[in-house]
């Protein structure tokens, strides 16, 4: 699914196993590959195309890298995947191009080869640095914008947040908490008259945005989606996460109170590229200060996230719960003391769960 929904199979992906979807990729260490790279690829004698990669880190210590080049639309916003980084050497596969990447950092450098089926050519490319932003920018963007985000009849809220950086410009996380809330890192921010342009690599997604007061208007755009692809108006302000009051007896609440964890294992039917390795999740159920019964499902290992939970039926020994967008995610059970036994359900995705009261 190569559109807004990207987003959401992303944070599907990494809440039924896998960490956006790929293996973590090694990070040598004192060696930071974070930024944007830019160099040139000789397609034929008369050919040369400017490449760029922009590398992001990911909360498990691995890197994202998303290719563009800004003399052709066909290289637009392109993932990498098998991204590795060891001993210096960068390498990474980029399927929808049928091509790869080796490289070699040395004195801030990337010295390597462009690999297809026409070919290997050499490509070398060094960090590259946006116009610098000014103060009047810094101060108008510093702060946290909150919006609604519809596609495919789907809403979902946005959270980005910026705050100065220690080179007198911004660095910027993006987020979407109906989907887990974690935090991918914002690049290439730049703002020209009052135009913001940002890119998050994790989501392939690029943001074009127009300042006007405490208001930022524009599109989301990502691979596959059409024209400038979704409207997005953010507001500045905090976010407030939603409270979901749920209906519950007063034995339901004395039986589920407390926490139940257990180990979510990536489902069979995953694409290819999600990690095997299983998360621990934690499923939590309390009354708070107002005397709801909430509940939130949580993953506590990198990368970390959370959904609270919007609807929970308990039928005698027979439990079932839903969080996410549209109730992506789903929990059927059978209640037996202290075990829940049953199956965990991610938009496509289907394992089986077994939770243990702590």
């Amino acid at each position: 699914m190569k559109t807004l929904l990207q987003v959401m199979v992303w944070m599907l992906l990494a809440a039924v196993g896998g960490a956006y979807g790929a293996a973590p990729a090694a990070r040598a260490p004192g060696v930071d590959l974070v930024g944007q790279w830019r160099g040139s690829l000789a397609a034929d004698p008369k050919t040369k195309l400017t490449i760029q990669f922009d590398i992001a880190r990911r909360p498990d210590e691995g890197y994202i890298v998303v290719l563009d080049s800004p003399d052709t639309g066909a290289i637009k916003n392109t993932p990498a995947s098998k991204v590795t980084f060891a001993g210096g050497r960068l390498q990474f596969e980029v399927p929808s191009l049928q091509g790869a990447y080796s490289g070699t950092l040395a004195n801030g450098v990337l010295t390597g080869e462009w690999k297809q089926s026409t070919g290997v050519l050499p490509l070398n490319l060094t960090p590259y640095q946006p116009p610098q932003l000014s103060k009047a920018a810094v101060d108008g963007l510093k702060g946290t914008w909150v919006g609604p985000l519809e596609f495919s009849g789907v809403k979902l809220t946005m959270v980005l947040a910026f705050k100065p950086d220690d080179a007198n410009g911004l660095s910027g996380t993006f987020r979407s908490p109906d989907q887990g809330g974690g935090e991918a890192p914002v690049t290439s921010i730049e703002f020209n008259g009052d135009r913001l342009t940002a890119r998050v690599p994790a989501g392939a997604i690029d943001l074009n945005l127009k300042l006007a007061g405490d208001t930022l208007t524009g599109f989301l755009k990502q691979p596959g989606m059409p024209g400038d692809g979704a409207p997005l108006t953010m507001k500045r302000g905090e976010y407030v996460a939603p409270v979901f009051s749920l209906a519950s007896s007063a034995e339901a609440r004395k039986q589920l109170a407390g926490q139940w964890s257990g180990q979510l294992s990536p489902p069979a039917n995953a694409p290819p590229g999600t990690p095997a390795t299983p998360r621990r999740i934690v499923v939590s159920f309390r009354t708070n200060d107002k005397d709801q019964f909430v509940g939130a499902i949580e993953f506590p290992d990198p990368p970390k996230g959370g959904f609270p939970i919007q609807d929970l039926l308990l039928n005698g020994s027979e439990l079932t719960l839903k969080a996410g967008p549209g109730g992506a995610l789903q929990y059927t059970a059978h209640l037996a003391g202290r075990t829940l036994t049953g199956d965990w359900t991610a938009g496509p995705f289907k394992v089986p769960l077994v939770l243990t009261r702590n």
